[in-house]
């Protein structure tokens, strides 16, 4: 197991609703890029508490996209995250986890590999997702170092 440093997100004025969207990417300083069926995705760094590698996934009875993993003394979700999104109808061998806690809830979200944890750039490209698979779940579509990321929004996550 690889255990990561939390990174504080910096705080963002909530003075404005209209700005929502526009709060939400600015927390998002710091990224981890990650695999799945071989387009890039990314979810905010300050989330993630460690990287899981090679644990047995426990099915949930009549949730294909669930299952349940056990880390040290703790029995926790773990999201199919290709079959929640919308990717693919079987998902691969769990090899690499990344456990996340949202709202104070940890979770696993299954993936196919991790690529980097990027800083975001001032010259970032919102592109449109709306014609995604999963675009229901993409908080931002985001273009830098000529590669499109989706940035996933844990809050649909871990509803999901």
């Amino acid at each position: 197991m690889l255990k990561l440093n939390q990174v504080e997100t910096p705080l963002v004025n909530h003075l404005v609703p209209e700005l929502e969207s526009v709060k939400k990417l600015a927390c998002f300083d710091r990224l981890m890029t990650f695999t799945l069926e071989n387009q890039r995705f990314a979810i905010d760094y300050s989330l993630v508490k460690e990287i899981l590698v090679k644990k047995k996934i426990y099915q949930l009875p009549g949730s294909p996209d669930k299952g349940l993993i056990k880390i040290r003394d703790s029995v926790l979700l773990t999201k199919f995250t290709k079959k929640l999104i919308g990717l693919s109808k079987k998902e691969s061998r769990f090899n690499i986890g990344i456990l996340l806690e949202v709202s104070g809830e940890p979770f696993v979200l299954q993936v196919d590999d991790i690529n980097e944890i990027v800083n975001l750039p001032e010259d970032y490209q919102e592109l449109d997702s709306a014609d995604e698979v999963f675009a229901s779940f993409v908080a931002k579509a985001l273009e830098f170092k000529s590669e499109k990321f989706y940035v996933l929004d844990e809050e649909l996550l871990l509803k999901g």
